[in-house]
């Protein structure tokens, strides 16, 4: 059997990509299915790697180039999306030695933290080294109990590109909430709000008028989703001011108007009362080279991702 690994040709992305439509078509015939992918920041920012028997285009993945804090070190990181074999080739192993492949490739690079979100349960991954972390959906029904359940931050509407300044600072203030984040330099910010055009992002500001931090929103008339709540005093908070701070913008955010709140954020004690909790389709998953010295399941435990790093 001849049998290839190696980065995909124009024409071999687009055959896995016609591949992938059986499971994540959402509707929509080949050609559009085609087109969206085309029109996707994130597909086209992923390097794409297939597996191809006697030529054809059997197993596809999408590699995304990250960076990861590491207790205030930045790690070079990567993340799997897209992993897919054709029906016909199901059950050879081919998914997994793809993976595999390129999981070595990037740890051969330097690359130390690995990231992905699994629809298919842990076990599959887990044999990769990966280990699942703390992967919920936060449903509140009555935004309104919520948003009179105590004080009020006050949001105001930014113009994310002309506002990185503090996007940056505040993220990256954020990330020193835990132990592993993942890392975001400016051109990752550029992508990021080109990925997720329908984000509306907001200054938090303090009674005084002081901005402290920003929100990221996804709001229509049916849902507010807070994406992303992060401030300029969190990390090294031994008052626990900045753990009020979030749930006084958890509260203004619930007050935007929609009839639901869904998040992947933790409410916190304080707040969790108003939420119903449930495992939410995408397991987060992390790999952590053993070169690190670290302990993963210890970093899986508090690691957080927003939902605008999906891949």
């Amino acid at each position: 059997m001849n049998l290839s690994i190696h980065l995909a040709s124009t024409d071999e992305r687009t055959a896995a990509w016609r591949n992938a439509h059986e499971v994540w078509g959402g509707g929509l015939d080949m050609e559009g299915f085609l087109a969206r992918r085309q029109g996707s920041a994130r597909h086209l920012r992923a390097r794409w790697w297939v597996l191809t028997v006697e030529g054809v285009v059997t197993a596809g993945l999408g590699l995304q180039e990250l960076a990861f804090d590491l207790r205030g070190r930045i790690v070079p990181g990567f993340g799997l999306g897209s992993v897919h074999t054709r029906p016909d080739a199901r059950r050879q192993g081919h998914a997994e030695r793809l993976c595999r492949h390129v999981i070595e490739l990037q740890r051969r690079q330097g690359a130390g933290v690995g990231l992905l979100f699994s629809d298919i349960g842990q076990d599959y991954y887990g044999r990769m080294g990966f280990v699942p972390c703390a992967s919920f959906n936060h449903t509140c029904a009555n935004p309104t109990a919520l948003a009179e359940s105590g004080p009020r931050l006050r949001l105001t509407p930014i113009d994310p590109a002309a506002r990185l300044d503090l996007l940056s600072a505040a993220w990256t203030r954020h990330g020193q909430r835990a132990p592993l984040t993942l890392a975001r330099d400016l051109d990752y910010w550029r992508y990021s709000l080109i990925k997720e055009p329908d984000n509306r992002l907001f200054s938090i500001s303090d009674d005084e008028g002081a901005e402290i931090g920003y929100a990221r929103v996804q709001l229509d008339d049916e849902v507010v989703a807070p994406i992303e709540i992060a401030l300029l005093d969190e990390g090294g908070d031994p008052e626990g001011r900045a753990a009020q701070h979030r749930d006084a913008a958890l509260r203004a955010i619930a007050a935007l108007g929609a009839p639901r709140l869904s998040t992947w954020i933790d409410p916190g004690a304080a707040l969790g009362g108003h939420f119903e909790q449930k495992p939410r389709k995408g397991l987060t998953m992390i790999r952590v080279d053993e070169r690190l010295g670290e302990d993963a399941q210890a970093l899986a435990a508090t690691f957080e991702v927003s939902g605008a790093d999906y891949f």
